[in-house]
């Protein structure tokens, strides 16, 4: 959706209508000992937004990116030959490029 396309009278209409509105003197804040502990704890960053799980997920990033041909991100869940249903997507891989591959996220994991 497109922003709106103010012509200049009706910037100058909408100025004036703010100006004897005044909405910023009517914000308050929070008045009760209740409402001032809950907006304390406004920025406080739960759930997927923590520093760990962001530090976790920048980490899976920069082993998969650090891969080059896709492979998964190479923690203990994703092992290389985890079961038969993996095979077809390694059997186009000669052996080599697949032990690179591997070293290459055995690297990245060490940063």
């Amino acid at each position: 959706m497109a922003a709106r396309q103010w012509t200049e009278e009706q910037r100058k209409a909408q100025a004036e209508k703010i100006k004897t509105y005044q909405p910023w003197l009517q914000s308050t804040g929070a008045i009760t000992e209740e409402g001032k502990k809950k907006c304390s704890q406004n920025a406080l960053k739960t759930g997927e937004y923590t520093a760990d799980k962001v530090a976790e997920r920048k980490r899976k990033a920069k082993v998969k990116k650090s891969c080059g041909w896709g492979c998964s991100y190479g923690d203990k869940r994703f092992r290389w030959n985890r079961s038969i249903n993996y095979l077809g997507a390694f059997k186009t891989i000669k052996k080599a490029e697949r032990e690179k591959a591997k070293e290459r996220v055995k690297a990245a994991l060490k940063d």
